[in-house]
């Protein structure tokens, strides 16, 4: 199909000809020639004459996807951002492959980048990572996120989790106890209830203030965690409710980041306050400090060195109240093929007047994560230890001292994204032995979490 694309007068001006030789005559081209040619005058950073061309194209068929990506392109070079914001939008609409549908999305990221509209610019970019012809194409627009994520002063991380649990009210797995050398028996309400978790997280992170070296920014976190109980956990404890285990935290803070010298430390401030709720009603209120040192000892290698300081304020029982002061290390290691490895460490005192909160703890923890794919999943692992010891009671005379392994499993599945969203699917066993039968505990966790890939 052929149509007459540009007038000879405007095409000769074009290469330079006088607009009196050209008044009388004029010039057809095929639309893939005048695309050509549009994208030829784009790429010398000519954009008016590409403009001229997508208006002709337009003008002939207003509904051609990739003559709106090029006259927003052309739009875009100009400065004219609004105007090509709603070019690129069309284009993406219209266009009839991925290549056209992808570039109208990078392009309304672009306009919307250079409006300063962050929020708008990182979800087409989403949506163009989602489109992507190649591999290449989703990575470029993923690259592209990160940048603006970089300069969007205001940041949102959200998951959402379906778990499976053998546990959800941390109970114990031990029927039958012994006291004072009697058998008792435990009631079903404090033996491990089975069940699904339905978990949203949502971390908020706004700049105030930002130069080269440090920043400043406003934080807001939301925890929510509600609960099914399983068939059998009725039974096991038929007055038990779902909602008894019902949890929520709320969470407001102000974090101070200074990094001195390039590519070296970081150094890191924050405070925050926080709420809770268990089983609908109001749990305690708290403040916490951490500060935090990351080095990078070489290329591969980053150190991250942290303190935090907590008191909480119980409003079940103020003999609940407790101070908790913790120290923690964390080192990470890239290796030869890209594989990453975790190792940490930490240290953990809790001052309370209860014997039931107060206890100091130690941790030790191993990851592995894979850089290469496993039938389409991403997958890593990890070890956790720890030790956690309770001074002597009435019932504990010689003290309580729980020892707790748990091994975790995750695989991302790479292959089922929409818009940079994948699914993590995650299996858990975490086992407590305790020299008090009560505080012996077994879990089995199978968790289905929504994460963004970048």
């Amino acid at each position: 199909m052929r149509l007459i694309a540009v007038c000879l007068c405007m095409a000769l001006s074009l290469f330079g000809a006088s607009h009196g030789n050209a008044a009388s005559d004029t010039q057809e081209l095929s639309r893939a020639q005048a695309l050509l040619l549009g994208r030829s005058f784009l790429a010398e950073g000519r954009a008016a004459p590409a403009e001229a061309i997508a208006a002709a194209l337009l003008r002939a068929a207003p509904q051609d996807g990739e003559a709106q990506v090029l006259m927003a392109a052309a739009l875009q070079a100009q400065g004219q951002y609004t105007q090509a914001r709603a070019f690129a939008r069309a284009g993406h609409r219209m266009g009839e492959s991925d290549q056209t549908r992808f570039e109208g999305a990078m392009l309304a990221g672009r306009s919307d980048l250079q409006r300063k509209a962050y929020g708008r610019a990182q979800f087409w970019l989403r949506r163009a990572a989602q489109v992507a012809p190649d591999d290449g194409a989703r990575e470029l627009a993923a690259r592209n996120f990160q940048q603006v994520r970089r300069i969007n002063p205001l940041d949102i991380a959200f998951n959402l989790g379906l778990r499976q649990s053998s546990n959800i009210n941390n109970g114990t797995s031990t029927d039958v106890i012994t006291l004072l050398g009697l058998p008792f028996r435990v009631s079903g309400d404090s033996r491990a209830l089975s069940g699904l978790e339905f978990s949203t997280d949502l971390a908020l992170r706004y700049r105030l203030d930002q130069a080269a070296r440090h920043e400043t920014s406003l934080t807001l976190g939301l925890a929510t965690r509600s609960y099914r109980l399983s068939s059998s956990a009725r039974a096991q404890a038929p007055e038990a409710r779902a909602g008894d285990y019902a949890f929520q935290r709320f969470e407001l803070g102000l974090m101070h980041v200074r990094a001195p010298s390039e590519g070296q430390s970081r150094y890191e401030i924050g405070a925050a306050f926080g709420r809770s709720w268990y089983a609908g009603r109001p749990l305690g209120d708290h403040v916490r400090l951490t500060v935090a040192q990351t080095r990078v000892l070489r290329p591969s290698t980053v150190l991250k060195l942290s303190a935090t300081g907590q008191h909480q304020w119980r409003r079940d029982a103020s003999r609940r109240n407790a101070t908790r002061t913790g120290v923690a290390a964390e080192l990470r290691h890239a290796l030869a093929g890209g594989d990453r490895l975790v190792v940490h460490l930490g240290a953990e005192h809790t001052q309370a007047q209860s014997i039931h909160i107060r206890n100091t703890a130690t941790r030790a923890g191993l990851g592995y994560a894979l850089a290469q794919p496993v039938l389409g999943m991403r997958l890593d692992t990890a070890l956790d230890l720890e030790e956690r010891r309770f001074p002597a009671g009435a019932f504990q005379p010689d003290g309580r001292r729980d020892q707790t392994a748990t091994l975790g499993l995750s695989a991302m599945f790479e292959t089922v994204d929409y818009m940079g969203f994948a699914p993590v699917l995650r299996l858990e066993l975490s086992n407590t032995e305790s020299n008090i039968e009560i505080h012996k505990r077994n879990e089995a966790n199978i968790s289905v979490q929504i994460r963004s890939r970048f």
